[in-house]
């Protein structure tokens, strides 16, 4: 018979909850302390959820007039969540989320790799070569947009 305290052991998962590395976790904790603006994303999240893309982008914009130095409005943020929802296969997710980020940064490459890379886990295809064309037009040396042409090119 197992001692009473083995059944603990093991962390248990919880459904809804995101996976962060110890080193975004440690930068928000400093972030916090040292009185640094939170991510935009925070109060968007849960507007992007419920109205979509057009009103989590209206909703940005109205923050960034009204509170502009309340929050963090870069778009590394979207990337970064975008990022981690593909790597738990939440990719419809992401979607939504890298593009607000690119509505917010039209020229980062690295928010239509990713969103390419949502597309193309979602089966859509055609978009996810459009956009993978825009990272590589945007930097030609883009990671996740060269992997995944020579993945589309072979389909």
């Amino acid at each position: 018979m197992a001692a009473l305290g083995e059944q603990y052991r093991s962390p248990v998962p919880k459904a809804n909850t995101l996976p962060a590395p110890v080193s975004q976790i440690r930068e928000a904790a400093l972030d916090v302390l040292l009185d640094v603006e939170p991510p935009v994303l925070v109060p968007l999240s849960h507007i992007l959820r419920k109205e979509g893309v057009k009103a989590a982008l209206q909703a940005y914009r109205d923050l960034q007039d009204q509170q502009s130095d309340g929050y963090d409005f870069g778009a590394e943020q979207f990337h970064v969540v975008g990022d981690v929802l593909i790597s738990i296969h939440r990719a419809r997710e992401a979607q939504s989320i890298l593009e607000v980020g690119i509505a917010v940064d039209p020229e980062a490459a690295s928010g239509y790799g990713l969103l390419a890379l949502a597309y193309w886990k979602n089966g859509e295809d055609a978009l996810a070569r459009a956009c993978t064309v825009q990272a590589l037009q945007r930097n030609p040396r883009e990671p996740v947009a060269l992997a995944l042409h020579t993945k589309l090119a072979q389909r």
